[in-house]
């Protein structure tokens, strides 16, 4: 049987408005992946984005940061590499499909 902690008060911690709460930090990746998604949502159903790599940071921290964003948004994506160049696709028909902007982001739309 578990042990329970007498020294644990939930209450002894102060509260605040979520409203106060200071907005969240970009991820290193965040510009790329916006500039990535914004590009995603112009791209025609049978076209690739090819970004060279020499361009990028580590590839596999790139290709994740790019797969999570777009699962969040229910954006379904294909992606490849060669020596080059990283490849990124939509796998879905373009309808409906809006880039919402990511948690930090300020630029205007």
């Amino acid at each position: 049987m578990a042990k329970r902690r007498k020294d644990f008060d939930a209450r002894k911690y102060e509260t605040m408005l979520l409203a106060d709460l200071k907005p969240r930090r970009c991820g290193k990746h965040h510009e790329l992946v916006t500039g990535i998604l914004e590009q995603l949502q112009e791209l025609p159903i049978d076209s690739v984005l090819k970004i060279p790599r020499h361009k990028l940071p580590p590839l596999p921290n790139v290709r994740s940061a790019i797969v999570r964003a777009t699962s969040s948004r229910e954006i379904e994506i294909s992606t490849s590499s060669d020596d080059e160049n990283l490849y990124v696709w939509k796998k879905k028909s373009p309808e409906n499909f809006n880039v919402p902007p990511l948690p930090g982001n300020r630029s205007a739309r």
